[in-house]
């Protein structure tokens, strides 16, 4: 009788031929150098899209901080601009200046600047 166990068994544990386990093995190798290879482009695509991402990303910051601060250069002068406006002592002072009026009892000098002539 024959044992049903020894058919049972597949073919390629049975033979002691390296054929084809060599070849199973360059599949393998092909196929992991593939996604290496495409690892690889991926990777030389993508670092100088960071790299100019992360150059924008700098300057963006730059900007910013300039722009804070011009900001704030803005607001002291609204403030000042706002505060001077109200100053009654300032108003008639350019109202005095701008029309030629003087208080009783003050004396205006002008200097006229001729040196440029």
């Amino acid at each position: 009788m024959v044992n049903k166990r020894s058919r049972r068994i597949p073919d390629r544990l049975n033979r002691k031929q390296v054929g084809p386990d060599i070849w199973q093995r360059l599949t393998r190798l092909l196929a992991v150098l593939a996604v290496l290879f495409f690892c690889l482009l991926v990777f030389s695509y993508f670092v100088p899209e960071y790299e100019k991402l992360s150059s924008l990303d700098a300057h963006n910051d730059a900007l910013q901080g300039r722009y804070e601060e011009l900001s704030a250069i803005r607001q002291r002068k609204i403030e000042e601009k706002r505060r001077t406006v109200e100053d009654p002592y300032y108003l008639e002072a350019i109202a005095r200046d701008r029309l030629n009026m003087q208080l009783p009892g003050e004396v205006i000098f002008r200097i006229d600047n001729l040196a440029g002539q």
